[in-house]
């Protein structure tokens, strides 16, 4: 049985670098935003953490080896990122969000992107079922839809289609802003694994520069320093803090991410 695994056995600055994006948005990039922009309501925190993923992206992967673009898919905007090295497309998940997508895929009349993605892109992998049986998988959907959605990401990527060999899916899940699982896949149409690999192990445990989390004592539009507690070191990168040697007035550093 062929092992495809070793497509997304990836170094450790590889690994490391997906896991210092997904990190820092999970924890202090969107506890920072809270912070600075008093939030004293939570309903948009799931996506404004998408923005914070993305923009560390672009943060963390230099382009001389990497490519990595917005793409929009309906409302939603999120940045792939491709390696030059390997030709493999990575795209970013929640692990929920890919059970719901397995569950919606007999009531759905498009693809999702992903599942776009891996028709196109992975259709020569087989699953241990297939290997074994030499089963051939049906495709749901359209074949020029398909190729469409596929294309679209890649124009604006600016990647011709020639050379990106393979889909991968990076899934991810969070917890009280920390970052607690990552495992790498490669998938079908169906969204079924056909190799996984999990580093969940590269996870490192950082001390926040955002304290804590409380309840607070009186709403933040009275008294804008409730609510969250903030070490001096996430201070200094709002601009609240004062450095030895540093004038009183540093300016506040603002990074304001505007929800869809």
């Amino acid at each position: 049985m062929e092992d495809y695994g070793v497509l997304i056995d990836k170094s450790p600055d590889f690994i490391k670098r997906i896991e210092k994006s997904l990190s820092s948005a999970i924890g202090d990039d969107i506890k920072i935003d809270i912070k600075v922009n008093e939030l004293d309501t939570r309903n948009s925190i799931p996506n404004r953490i998408w923005d914070f993923i993305n923009r560390n992206i672009s943060k963390n992967f230099p382009k001389e080896n990497y490519i990595a673009k917005p793409t929009k898919r309906g409302i939603w905007e999120m940045k792939p990122i491709f390696e030059k090295s390997t030709g493999i497309l990575y795209t970013l998940m929640r692990e929920e969000r890919i059970e719901e997508l397995r569950k919606e895929i007999p009531k759905r009349r498009s693809a999702h992107y992903a599942q776009a993605l891996a028709e196109v892109l992975n259709k020569d992998l087989m699953t241990h079922q297939e290997q074994l049986s030499f089963f051939q998988q049906r495709s749901y959907y359209d074949e020029e839809k398909i190729n469409q959605i596929v294309h679209k990401i890649f124009n604006d990527l600016s990647i011709p289609d020639n050379i990106v060999k393979h889909h991968a899916i990076i899934l991810f899940s969070s917890n009280n802003y920390e970052l607690i699982s990552l495992r790498c896949c490669l998938v079908k149409s169906d969204l079924t694994i056909v190799a996984e690999r999990d580093w969940s192990s590269y996870i490192e445990v950082n001390e926040s520069t955002v304290a804590e989390l409380i309840v607070e004592s009186e709403p933040s539009y009275i008294n804008p320093t409730s609510g969250l507690k903030l070490k001096q070191k996430a201070k200094d990168k709002i601009g609240q803090g004062k450095r030895h040697n540093v004038k009183k007035d540093v300016k506040k550093e603002e990074d304001i991410k505007n929800n869809e």
